[in-house]
C-alpha cells in the first residue's frame, strides 16, 4: 500500500471504512479490487504507530492520517467485521463460529465507538454480558481507538480468575517463576525457584525453557519441577511446565503418566504462522478435549510473531494478536470439566518485547502493547499474563524496565514472570525479576494466591500475620526446608552450610542468584545491579560485532558470502535483510552447487555470525565445533557426503541458512534427503557468549519447494559455549538429532 494513490486526509466525520472505501472506488473504480486490502490500512491506521505495522503497510506516522483513521473505525458497525473479515483462513472462522449469537445480534448495529463508550461507561457484570459476542477483529479494533488511561479504565474492571483460585483475580498479581539454565541443570532450577519461593514470589505456576528439545531431556527438567511441587505438597496449588513443543510434552505425558501439568504452546494468529510452529487448529483441539486435569495448557503469545515469520497476510500486529487470544479462547471452550467440576487451568502470556525492534523498539511502544494485549486478552475471558520484556538489541534498558512495570500495572494483568534478577542467564532477555514484584507489592498493593501465601507461611518466611520474618530473602533457608520435607534429619545448621555451598556454586556456574536475608526491600544490591548493567552494555558491544580474520582464517576451507544488511544496525533494525542472500553471494551458490553436485554432497555445514559473533570466535567455541564435526562426517560415518566447503555468512540470520540448502539442494525431481547444519551467534547477554547449531533436513524437492523449509523442521541446540553446553556435548547431540531426522523422512 506504500504507492496508493490517495491520502487517508479527506474524510468525512460521519463515514464509516466501507462509506469512505465505496465514495473512492466511485471516484477510481479501479479500487474496488483494493477494498480489502484498504480495510486493512484503514484498520491498521488506527493503532499507535509500531514499526512491524509499518513494515506490514499497515503503519503510519502522520497524525493526521492515524486521527482520521481512528475516526473512520469508531464510525463502523461491529456487524461490518463480522461480514468482512480483515484475514479469512480455518482460524478465523473457528473464532466467529463460537461467538455467542445472541449476544452478537443484541450489539451488531453499534458502532466500535459507542462500544469504547459502553466499555468505559459499564460494570463488570454488564461488560461480560457481551464480550462473548465479540469476534477478536472487534476486539483489536476498539482497543485500537482508547488511549493508554483508557485502556487502564476497561482493564481495572474485568477479571477472569483462574477457576478455584484468585490468579487473576482484582487486586492480585502472580508471578510465573522462569527458572531457565544455560546447561539445563537441575541444581540451577532448584536454586531459582527457591530463590523466588524465599521472596514470597512464585505463585502460578514453576515454568522452565529448555535449552534441549530432546524428549529425554524435556522429561528430566519435568521430573525436576515436578519433583519441587511435591516434596512441598503443592500438587493441587502450583502446576509446573517445561516450555518444549507441544507435541513432545503430549508423547512424554503418554509414556511418563503424570509427568507433565500444564501443556505449553507458543500460538499464532494465522493459520499459516501456526504452521511455521508446527501446530494445526485439529491438533490443539485434540489436545485441549484431553486436558481433563487441574491444570490443562498455557499458551504464549506476542505481537509480531506472525509479521516476523511472514505470516501476516497483511494484517497489523494487533489484529493478529487478538486473533491469538481468540483461538486460545476457543481451545478453552474445547477442554472438559475436570473431576472436581472445575475448568482446567489455562494461562495466557503475552510476552511483549521479545522479538526485538523490528516489530517496535522505545519503552513507550512496550507500555502500549503491554495494555493493548492486557484489555484485549480481558475481553476473550482469558487469564492474561505478560511478560514485560525487551531483548538486548532493543532501545530498552533495565531502568526502562522498571519504568514501564509502573506504567502497565494499573491494568491489573493477572500475572508477570519473576526471574532471580531482571536477566535471564538462558534466553539472554530482560524481563521481570523478584525485586519487581516486591516492588509492586508495596506500591499497588496487589495479592498473591492465598494458597500459596499459606505455604509461604508454613516455610517461615510469612509470619501469621502476613509480614516477612528474618528468613524472607533467603533461599538457603527454603533449601533447608526442602531438604527436610524429603526426610533429611540433620541439624538445620548443617544443611543450612551444605545450602550456602550449594548457592556459591550455582552462581559460579553464572546463575545470577539474590540473597537478603531478612532484607525487606524490593531494590535488588547495588553489585547485582551493576552486573546487569555491565551485561547489557557488553550486549550491546557484542551486537555489533563482526567475524574477523582471526577467525575465519581459523577455516581452511570456508567460502565467505554476505547478507543484504548494508550494516549491523541494517541487520539488527530490518531482521529481513539477514534473511536474504546478496546478489554477488547468490552466484557464488551456483559455484558451490556444481562442485557439490560432482562430489554427491548431501550435507553442508554453514556458519553465521548471528547476534553475537563473539559467541563464535571465542576460543575453543566454534573452530574446534566445526573440526569435530567435519572429523566424524568425513571418517566415521559412510552415509554422508560432507561438502568441501564451509559456507561463512556475514550478517546472516537462520533463514540465511534455509536459502542457501534451497539453492545447493533444490531439485523438483529429487528424491535424496539432503541436510544442513547452521552454526550462527546467539543473543548477547550473559557472560557465557553461546552460539547455537540449526539442523534442516528435507527430500530435495522439498529444498525446491516454496513453503516446505522452516523453522517447524527444524531442530535446535542453543546455550553453546565453553561454561554451557559444551562444544563436544552439542556436537554429540547434533550428530544424533541429524540420524534421527534421517530415520524419520526415511520411513515417511
Amino acid at each position: 500500500m506504500e504507492n496508493r494513490n490517495f491520502c487517508l486526509d479527506d474524510i468525512a466525520s460521519y463515514e464509516d471504512i466501507p462509506q469512505y472505501l465505496n465514495r473512492l472506488i466511485q471516484i477510481n473504480p479501479h479500487l474496488s479490487l483494493e477494498f480489502l486490502n484498504l480495510t486493512k490500512l484503514v484498520v491498521g491506521y488506527a493503532g499507535p504507530f509500531k514499526e512491524g505495522d509499518k513494515k506490514i503497510g499497515v503503519g503510519t506516522e502522520n497524525k493526521q492520517e492515524k486521527q482520521n483513521a481512528q475516526v473512520l473505525v469508531g464510525n463502523t458497525k461491529i456487524q461490518f467485521f463480522q461480514v468482512n473479515p480483515l484475514h479469512c483462513d480455518q482460524q478465523q472462522e473457528l473464532i466467529w463460529k463460537n461467538i455467542n449469537i445472541n449476544s452478537f445480534e443484541q450489539i451488531k448495529n453499534w458502532s466500535i465507538l459507542e462500544l469504547k463508550n459502553y466499555l468505559l461507561a459499564e460494570t463488570e457484570i454488564n461488560i461480560k454480558k457481551i464480550m462473548d459476542g465479540l469476534n477478536s477483529d472487534v476486539i483489536a479494533s476498539v482497543v485500537k481507538i482508547m488511549t493508554n488511561s483508557e485502556l487502564i479504565n476497561v482493564g481495572q474492571k474485568i477479571f477472569n480468575p483462574l477457576d478455584g483460585s484468585n490468579i487473576g483475580a482484582k487486586g492480585y498479581l502472580s508471578a510465573r517463576v522462569q527458572p531457565n539454565s544455560p546447561t539445563d541443570s537441575p541444581e540451577d532450577i532448584r536454586w531459582q525457584v527457591f530463590n523466588a519461593w524465599s521472596f514470597g514470589v512464585g505463585d502460578l505456576m514453576l515454568g522452565n525453557n529448555p535449552v534441549s528439545s530432546l524428549p529425554n531431556s524435556v522429561l528430566n527438567l519435568e521430573i525436576t519441577l515436578k519433583e519441587l511441587i511435591e516434596i512441598f505438597n503443592l500438587s493441587e496449588v502450583l502446576p509446573w511446565c517445561v516450555l518444549a513443543h507441544v507435541d513432545i510434552q503430549a508423547q512424554l505425558e503418554k509414556d511418563n503418566p503424570k509427568s507433565t501439568a500444564l501443556w505449553f504452546q507458543s500460538i499464532a494468529g494465522t493459520i499459516s504462522a501456526n504452521e511455521v510452529f508446527d501446530i494445526s487448529i485439529e491438533k490443539m483441539i485434540q489436545y485441549a478435549q484431553s486436558r481433563n486435569e487441574l491444570f490443562g495448557m498455557y499458551f504464549e503469545t506476542g505481537q509480531g510473531a506472525d509479521f516476523t515469520n511472514s505470516q501476516d497476510h497483511g494484517v497489523d500486529m494487533g489484529t493478529l494478536e487478538s486473533r491469538k487470544y481468540g483461538l486460545a479462547k476457543v481451545l478453552q471452550m474445547h477442554m472438559p470439566k475436570n473431576a472436581s467440576g472445575k475448568i482446567p487451568w489455562m494461562p495466557v502470556n503475552d510476552v511483549a518485547g521479545f522479538i526485538g525492534p523490528e516489530v517496535f523498539r522505545t519503552k513507550e511502544q512496550l507500555v502500549r502493547v503491554a495494555l493493548e494485549d492486557t484489555v484485549m486478552g480481558k475481553l476473550h475471558g482469558l487469564t492474561i499474563g505478560l511478560d514485560i520484556c525487551s531483548t538486548f538489541h532493543m532501545s530498552v534498558n533495565p531502568q526502562d524496565i522498571s519504568w514501564a512495570i509502573d506504567q502497565i500495572m494499573p491494568v491489573n494483568p493477572a500475572f508477570i514472570m519473576a526471574l532471580p534478577t531482571s536477566q535471564d542467564p538462558m534466553l539472554s532477555y530482560l524481563s521481570t525479576g523478584i525485586h519487581h514484584h516486591l516492588h509492586i507489592r508495596e506500591k499497588f498493593g496487589f495479592k498473591i494466591n492465598e494458597a500459596m501465601m499459606t505455604f509461604f507461611q508454613e516455610i517461615n518466611i510469612y509470619d501469621a500475620n502476613g509480614l516477612p520474618t528474618a528468613h524472607f530473602g533467603d533461599p538457603t533457608w527454603v533449601y533447608v526446608k526442602f531438604q527436610q520435607k524429603k526426610g533429611d534429619t540433620r541439624n538445620w545448621k548443617i544443611i543450612y552450610e551444605e545450602g550456602t555451598k550449594l548457592f556459591n556454586e550455582a552462581v559460579k556456574r553464572g546463575i545470577i542468584l539474590v540473597r537478603t536475608p531478612g532484607n525487606w526491600s524490593s531494590k535488588i544490591p547495588e553489585e547485582i545491579s551493576n552486573y546487569i548493567n555491565n551485561l547489557y552494555k557488553n550486549a550491546k558491544i557484542s551486537l555489533q560485532a563482526e567475524l574477523g580474520t582471526t577467525f575465519t582464517d581459523q577455516i581452511p576451507n570456508k567460502i565467505n558470502v554476505r547478507s543484504q544488511s548494508k550494516n549491523r544496525d541494517d541487520y539488527i533494525l530490518h531482521p529481513s535483510t539477514g534473511e536474504e542472500l546478496a546478489v554477488e553471494s547468490i552466484l557464488k551458490m551456483t559455484e558451490i552447487k556444481k562442485l557439490n553436485d560432482k562430489e554427491l554432497t548431501n550435507l553442508q555445514i554453514i556458519i553465521s555470525d548471528g547476534l553475537n559473533a563473539n559467541a563464535l570466535a571465542d576460543e575453543g567455541h566454534a573452530v574446534p565445533c566445526i573440526q569435530k564435526l567435519r572429523n566424524y562426517f568425513e571418517k566415521d560415518c559412510t552415509e554422508f557426503k560432507l561438502a568441501t566447503n564451509e559456507i561463512i555468512v556475514n550478517n546472516g540470520r537462520v533463514r540465511t541458512g534455509y536459502q542457501i540448502g534451497k539453492l545447493l539442494f533444490a531439485n523438483k525431481v529429487g528424491t535424496e534427503i539432503k541436510s544442513i547444519i547452521h552454526i550462527i551467534g546467539e543473543r548477547p547477554g550473559t557472560e557465557h557468549n553461546n552460539f547455537s547449531i540449526y539442523i534442516t533436513s528435507a527430500f530435495e524437492h522439498e529444498w525446491a519447494s516454496v513453503d516446505c523449509i522452516d523453522h517447524d523442521i527444524t531442530s535446535v541446540i542453543s546455550g553453546i559455549s565453553n561454561t554451557a553446553i559444551t562444544p563436544e556435548l552439542a556436537v554429540e547431540q547434533a550428530i544424533d538429532l541429524l540420524l534421527n531426522k534421517i530415520a524419520i523422512l526415511r520411513n515417511k
